[in-house]
């Protein structure tokens, strides 16, 4: 089973395994409202590779993919495709997988799987809510721009986890140029060494200008910050708070599942659990404000 976004593009491909020669394939794709396709498709390797013409995945749902092979390696072969309203990488992500909410419910087959997804990612989204922020991690570094509202002093930003590829750079002259690039010995980030309440692993949220280096206070947003955002790794109190709630949430009967779920339901089912109230508290913070 594969998991795609809506309006992702797909180029199916069969290989006939094992191979004893083949003389014609066909593919039919049935999408989750019911209506079929028969895309076209060409042979390579004498028939023991066939591609069909690319299609687009214009619904949520589940999508199936059935190949038929006839002649002397005849048989066929379904691929489950279960497509989503929501980015499936990087930063957003849900925070525990299918194959954990399955083990924790008892469940060995695959009938709900896309309902158990979605729960799964109402929760995630939820949590996000309630905590103000987001737990997973970029593996790149891009930009963002800031203003320094409160102090020339000091710049609030969003959750960023490695510093050692953080670059601080300044409009000094307000034109919407970041020309002015900090070094190091110019700020430090907070909280020091990554350290909350005694507990390391936390994200850096601030940056604090040392020396005689002062953050612009102009009309403009005067701060940039290129990082690497997120948090290094997820605590563990959001895996089993996702766990718990999304397994709350696929047990309701009429859970309103599908886009919906991804609204103020998946907050709401969060705030209402009171264990993962808990366990979520010390995580929270206000949004980040730019403006």
């Amino acid at each position: 089973m594969a998991t795609q976004e809506l309006n992702d593009w797909i180029s199916p491909v069969l290989t006939v395994a094992p191979f004893d020669g083949t003389t014609a394939a066909t593919l039919l794709v049935t999408a989750p409202d019911g209506t079929t396709s028969s895309p076209a498709v060409t042979p390579s390797g004498g028939g023991e590779t066939w591609t069909g013409v690319a299609y687009q995945l214009t619904q949520v749902g589940q999508w199936v993919e059935q190949w038929t092979v006839t002649g002397t390696g005849k048989g066929q072969e379904l691929r489950v495709i279960l497509v989503f309203p929501y980015s499936l990488g990087g930063l957003g992500d849900p925070y525990i997988g299918l194959d954990l909410l399955k083990h924790r419910l008892g469940i060995v087959d695959t009938d709900d799987d896309f309902k158990l997804l979605q729960a799964i990612a109402a929760t995630s989204y939820g949590i996000n809510k309630f905590c103000g922020r987001q737990f997973n991690r970029a593996t790149a570094a891009s930009a963002r721009t800031y203003q320094s509202l409160r102090s020339q002093n000091l710049v609030m930003v969003d959750d960023f986890w490695d510093a050692t590829t953080a670059v601080v750079t300044t409009d000094d002259d307000a034109d919407g140029v970041y020309e002015a690039v900090w070094s190091t010995s110019d700020y430090e980030l907070r909280p020091l060494n990554g350290v909350v309440d005694g507990m390391p692993g936390w994200p850096y949220t601030r940056v604090a200008a040392v020396g005689y280096r002062r953050f612009p206070r102009r009309g403009r947003a005067g701060v940039q910050l290129s990082a690497k955002w997120g948090w290094q790794a997820i605590p563990y109190p959001v895996i089993e708070a996702n766990l718990i709630v999304a397994e709350e949430v696929s047990k309701l009967k009429d859970a309103p599942f599908g886009v919906a779920g991804f609204g103020e339901f998946g907050a709401m089912r969060v705030r209402m659990n009171s264990a993962a109230v808990t366990m979520l508290e010390p995580l929270r913070r206000s949004p980040v404000k730019v403006a």
